[in-house]
């Protein structure tokens, strides 16, 4: 099982259209799901992510119905569109580190290893609580990843939660110039890569 979070509706696109991903009628929330593939759609923000991620480890999880046996067999994927001046709009990226910067917390920071090869540069992931308009360093800035990894890192669930972002914004591109059509044109451009790396992540919650 393949669990996928993502905060946007053009950032779920991809993984909707190019797995045939259907909605869930009777859901209050956005899931689509197929093919072992769990999709839902948060909302922007920590808090969203947050809640979302114990949704579906409260109620959509498999392991809840049998716990020894699926426990090694669910893994956790968030995508979305992230900041940072070290890379170039449209750079596809892979969180090995994460730190919350959201009000109210102390700066924590996970390290993720998940084992699995998927040939992208790594990067440290910082969650703010609204869109970055500086950045510093390599970091690379969102809103969701710290809530998602917040609620698997309580449950020991690190080792099989990857976070892949596509670079949207930076100082050749300001966050506030960013338009809808721009986020859409820009991961329909990944969409490939984006479903080849969702294969690899699907594949090993099948081994």
């Amino acid at each position: 099982m393949l669990n996928i979070i993502t905060a946007l509706k053009a950032e779920a696109a991809p993984f909707i259209e190019g797995l045939s991903l259907k909605q869930q009628p009777l859901s209050k929330r956005l899931i689509f799901s197929g093919c072992g593939i769990q999709l839902a759609i948060s909302g922007p923000g920590c808090t969203n992510a947050r809640a979302l991620t114990s949704y579906f480890l409260g109620r959509h999880n498999p392991e809840n119905q049998n716990p020894e046996h699926q426990r090694e067999l669910t893994y956790w994927l968030n995508f979305g569109i992230a900041g940072s001046a070290a890379w170039e709009i449209g750079d596809l990226v892979l969180a090995h580190t994460v730190t919350d910067q959201s009000p109210g917390k102390t700066g924590q920071i996970w390290t993720l290893e998940n084992g699995i090869n998927l040939n992208l540069p790594g990067a440290h992931i910082c969650t703010v609580e609204s869109p970055q308009a500086t950045y510093y360093g390599h970091n690379v800035y969102d809103m969701e990843t710290a809530g998602m990894i917040s609620v698997l890192s309580d449950r020991n669930l690190l080792g099989r939660a990857f976070i892949v972002k596509i670079i949207s914004d930076g100082p050749s591109k300001p966050v506030e110039s960013l338009t809808k059509q721009d986020l859409q044109q820009m991961i329909h451009g990944r969409k490939k890569d984006i479903l080849a790396i969702t294969e690899k992540i699907h594949s090993a919650s099948l081994e």
